[in-house]
């Protein structure tokens, strides 16, 4: 039978001013795109677009490359470190660990949280 799923890449380096719309119509991928995200980071309560763009990719393989224009892209393999915690022992700390936020992940925070995941594993 066919396996369902998907995984996410990363890009980097993509211009900020390629929308989103732009790079899903435009990238050519031997593994079929689902969609696109821009990364983008919030500073002073505004948000700001990075040369970051998320693709998530149908099936469970990312592939090595894309090409956009006539450039080829490396991808790497997207991880949502919190996903792979298992299992919450209480509500209150997969509402702490807040996985709405999965999609916007900063890498700056990626650190911090990791010392926070620590903390809460070693938790009684």
């Amino acid at each position: 039978g066919k396996k369902f799923g998907y995984k996410m890449g990363i890009i980097f380096d993509i211009p900020a001013d390629i929308t989103e719309e732009e790079l899903k119509e435009n990238i050519i991928s031997p593994i079929k795109i689902l969609k696109t995200k821009r990364v983008s980071r919030t500073q002073e309560g505004m948000k700001f677009p990075t040369r970051r763009v998320k693709i998530v990719f149908d099936g469970l393989e990312v592939p090595k490359e894309v090409t956009f224009g006539y450039t080829k892209i490396k991808v790497k393999p997207f991880v949502a470190p919190l996903l792979q915690i298992q299992p919450f022992r209480t509500a209150l700390q997969a509402t702490k660990l807040n996985l709405r936020k999965m999609w916007n992940y900063p890498r700056q925070q990626y650190k911090m949280q990791q010392g926070t995941i620590r903390k809460l594993q070693r938790e009684p």
